[in-house]
């Protein structure tokens, strides 16, 4: 899946059209802060396109303004990746670092991505994400796919801010998660969907969990060695389930 069915499915005014591109040179300036993020950024994208603003005066949606953060826009970029492109997680977290706005990011292979930023405490006037870069990566033909895309126009999501409109895109990258696991795609309240992501987070921590024991059980020639570590592996089997 490219980026155009995400870009589709947001269904957003033609007024929020921006269409600039923006050259990896720029990018590297501003979000590398090392050689190695450099030419990782330099062997990773061919360039961005800022696709999109959504501001209060385009799309009717107010401000944001608390005492951690600002979100008077929300940006939408198109990451233009190469095909042999390494570490896309890695560019990820350094263009959301780089941007002062939350943002968007709607990669070429079909993923999406969006970090909460908030006031750096050492300089007011900057900004650092907040918490995790969220991913929501789409395969062509899945149903739990279709059903995310189907659940991204911009009329069908909150409205009361910008803050509250950002979190629907990241609970709504939560849904594709659970949709993998439980077969189910369902849009649920924030609170409901920032359960959900413990519950992932719990999951993953099982699965890597399971991953090693049968690995160390494979491994171990000692039978009485390799029983306890398949009643262990059994036991963790149980636990995530």
């Amino acid at each position: 899946m490219t980026s155009e069915p995400i870009l589709d499915a947001m269904s957003l005014p033609n007024q929020c059209s921006v269409g600039t591109r923006i050259y990896k040179k720029t990018l590297a300036e501003h979000a590398a802060n090392t050689p190695a993020d450099r030419r990782l950024i330099d062997g990773a994208v061919e360039h961005l396109v800022w696709a999109a603003t959504l501001r209060p005066t385009n799309i009717g949606v107010p401000a944001f303004r608390d005492d951690a953060r600002e979100y008077l826009e929300i940006a939408v970029l198109t990451v233009i990746s190469k095909v042999d492109a390494k570490n896309l997680s890695r560019v990820r977290e350094l263009i959301h670092r780089a941007i002062p706005y939350p943002t968007l990011l709607v990669f070429t292979d079909g993923t999406l991505s969006a970090a909460h930023i908030r006031r750096s405490e050492s300089d007011r006037a900057a900004s650092v994400v907040d918490g995790d870069v969220h991913t929501a990566t789409l395969l062509d033909g899945e149903p739990a796919s279709s059903a995310f895309l189907a659940s991204l126009p911009l009329a069908g999501l909150p409205n009361a801010d910008l803050f509250a409109l950002y979190q629907a895109y990241i609970d709504r990258m939560t849904a594709l998660a659970v949709a993998r696991v439980t077969g189910a795609f369902a849009v649920v309240p924030p609170a409901v969907a920032e359960r959900h992501r413990l519950s992932l987070a719990k999951l993953a921590e099982a699965d890597a969990d399971i991953a090693r024991t049968r690995k160390n059980a494979e491994s171990v020639s000692q039978m009485a060695k390799r029983v306890e570590l398949n009643l262990e592996l059994r036991a963790l089997t149980a636990r995530r389930a």
